[in-house]
Order: C-alpha cells, then structure tokens, then sequence
C-alpha cells in the first residue's frame, strides 16, 4: 500500500514539475578541422535576441549533450610589450681587460633605455655607454654604471634595464670593467616596445531614412529590419562646413495602463551633439533595438545630410572545446533561462591565448510542432491535483500511524 501512495505522489511532481527549455531559435556552428578550443564569433542577429543578461546561450552536439562555454568580449584597446633585439656587430669578453660590445640601432631610433639578458650571475660591475654615427668616433652618454644584483630566481637569465638621456646614435656600445675579475655573460640587447590594438569590432549599417523636417527640427528613423545588438553609433555627415547640433535618438516602446489599454510611447536613449570637430560616434551601452528615431536640433541653420549610420559592437565570442567533424549547435531565445554554472569558468587562464575565430551558420526559427486538441484530462485541473497530492498526503500519514501502532502493540517473544 505504502508502495502505491509513494509511487503515485511521485508521479504527480513529475507530472506537474516537469518544465522543458523553451527555445526560440538556433544556429549550427561551422565545423572545425582540429580538435580544441575555439572561438565562435556571434553576430548581431544572435545577440538581438538573447535574453537581457544573455543566460540563454546554449551548445548542444550531434547528440543533444550540453557543451560548456565561456562568454567573452574584445577589449576597447589593448598593449603588449614586445622585445625588440639589437644585432649584436661585435662583441669582446676577456678576463682581466674591458669587455664590451657593440650594438646596431639602424633606424637611429630615438631611445633612452636599453635592456640587457644576462646569465644569472652575483658580482658588481662598472660600465660605461657611448654612442656612435660611423662606429669609428665615439662619445660618452652615460659613465659610471653599476651593474648587479642580475640573478633570477625562477630563470637562469636576467633582464636589466639601462636609463640614459634621449638618444639617437646608430651605434651604442656598452663597455664593462672586468680588470681582475672573469666577464660576465650577456646574451641579448634590446628594448622593449609598447604596441597599441584596438578590440576587433562587428560593424553593419542600418538604412537611415530622412523623415521630416519641423520647426527648425529634423528627424531621421534607423531602420535595421530585425531586431539587432550593437554599442556604438556613428554619424557620417556630407555637404556641411561647420556645424555643432545638438541630437537625441529615441526608442519607440510599449506600455500597459489601466483596463490592459496599451500606448506608445518614446524612451530617450542617448543625447548629444553632432560636430564638424569629432568623428561623432556616440556609445549606447548595450543596446537591442529593430528601429531607433534620430531628432537633430538645426536651430536657424539648414538640416544635415547624414550621408551614412554606422552600428557597432566589440567582438563577442563563445569559447568551447570543438571535436573536428562533429555537429555543434547554438541555441537561444528563452527568457526563462538563466547564465549556466560551468567548471570551465574556473580554468579559464588554462585555455590557449590567439585561438581561431570560426563563425555559426545565419540563425534560424525553431519549427514548433502545434500539438493535436485532445480531450481535457483530470491533470489541466490544478485545483484538483492539490486535492489528489493532499488526500494522498493524509493517506500516507494514515497507513504510516497504522504501521507503528500495530508495531507497538505486538507482543515481544
């Protein structure tokens, strides 16, 4: 009896428990030739209709096996610091004279450090810097260096770094004091340069069309046919001196008062002003939206020609571990869903730096099967269920008590 009731109630939870994803669309991912992790770059389609904290995401292989991912976005701008070695033209170590070597800067290069790898040594040296334009005459830029202290302790080499005034001398040489004493070891001579890369960005370029011109007002309307995902806005102005409008872009909206009447109504998204001195580009934050009202401020001066709109978002990727020849698909569009809790989050410094960009297929609208109308069942009634579980419930109760008593009122042998 027992049996039955546990049985049943289980039932019923599954019954009414059950909550499948509801997704709205997906898109397959391009296959890859190499197995690893990859980077899958998502287009604007995508990310226009992923819920607001973009937590619907999901990857699913050929055999409908959910996939960890990391979410990642461009940096606005990044540096790296990079090496650039000197050739080396001569070099001489001898013990108990001067050492030196000669170092070749072919672009005279304005520099004011040089940096050194030494094998890992424990001696203090006195050195001297000189600069040359033939390599025959030589003149001082910076004497009495004291060198030391060049040990690593996680390497057998060390970089030190030489500071002297500004120079540009096609020749440097670097002369060392090795009078009673072995040389020292230096491998390589250098500087180190900072580069400058911008974050890859998606762009595309919504219709803009010229609605009106009122009362020293004109309004323009950004058409992008679907709703989209974007950051950045930039206006290209023609047949204009000078000018400086202010500008505000408004986003239509929907809202719902009393009795359920609906109205529409216009939501201020960004203002600013259109300059003959700046490339106008104005940042919207995250920003979904199929169309976007542009109202430019003319004053007493004739209405700007916008010749071009360009939309635009730093790169945003799915970073995954692929298997070459296999069915990867994207899938989205739920706005119950929230951000999956993947182990892959915590070992994200282990994945690969420079991982090759593929692409996902144009996403497409999940076919959904309109189920047949059949007759209604006891289970569409949710008051009854209650009912069920409740007498079910007390039954349990019921035959548990039962259980105990006759337990407590058999005799002991």
């Amino acid at each position: 009896m027992m049996k039955i009731i546990i049985s049943s109630i289980a039932s019923l939870l599954i019954v009414i428990g059950g909550n499948a994803q509801d997704f709205t669309y997906n898109a397959t991912i391009e296959t890859v030739d190499s197995a690893g992790f990859h980077q899958v770059i998502l287009d604007p389609f995508l990310l226009g209709h992923v819920n607001s904290f973009e937590g619907d995401i999901r990857v699913y292989d050929q055999n409908n096996q959910e996939i960890p991912y990391i979410l990642t976005q461009e940096s606005a701008s990044s540096s790296t610091a990079i090496f650039r070695e000197y050739e080396i033209i001569e070099k001489h170590f001898k013990e108990n004279e001067v050492s030196y070597l000669v170092f070749h800067n072919p672009e005279k290069k304005e520099v004011n450090n040089i940096s050194i790898i030494v094998q890992n040594t424990d001696v203090k040296k006195r050195a001297r810097l000189s600069g040359s334009n033939d390599n025959k005459k030589w003149f001082v830029i910076k004497n009495n260096y004291l060198l030391h202290s060049m040990h690593s302790n996680k390497e057998t080499t060390d970089l030190k770094i030489l500071n002297f005034p500004l120079s540009d001398f096609e020749y440097f040489k670097l002369e060392i004091n090795d009078y009673w004493k072995l040389p020292i070891n230096i491998l390589r001579v250098g500087y180190y340069d900072y580069e400058y890369l911008e974050g890859k960005v998606t762009s595309f370029n919504p219709p803009i069309i010229w609605d009106k011109d009122s009362a020293k007002t004109s309004y323009y309307e950004l058409q992008f046919k679907d709703k989209k995902y974007f950051e950045n806005l930039q206006f290209i102005i023609t047949g204009t001196g000078y000018y400086r409008r202010y500008t505000t872009i408004y986003e239509k909206k929907t809202r719902t008062g009393k009795h359920n009447k609906k109205s529409d109504y216009f939501s201020q998204v960004a203002s600013f002003e259109l300059n003959s001195n700046s490339q106008n580009i104005v940042s919207l934050g995250r920003i979904t939206a199929d169309t976007l009202y542009v109202e430019v401020q003319n004053l007493d001066d004739q209405p700007l020609e916008i010749k071009e709109c360009k939309a635009s978002y730093l790169n945003k990727y799915l970073v995954l571990d692929l298997q070459p020849n296999k069915t990867y698909t994207i899938k989205f569009g739920d706005n119950q869903l929230s951000k999956p809790k993947y182990d892959l989050a915590s070992f994200q410094d282990k994945i690969p730096g420079n991982l090759t960009v593929i692409n996902h297929e144009k996403p497409a609208r999940i076919k959904v099967d309109i189920p047949t109308p059949k007759a209604k069942s006891i289970f569409d009634n949710k008051y009854l269920i209650w009912v069920i579980i409740a007498f079910a419930g007390g039954m349990l109760a019921f035959v548990s008590f039962k259980m105990v008593k006759e337990i407590g009122d058999k005799p002991v042998d």
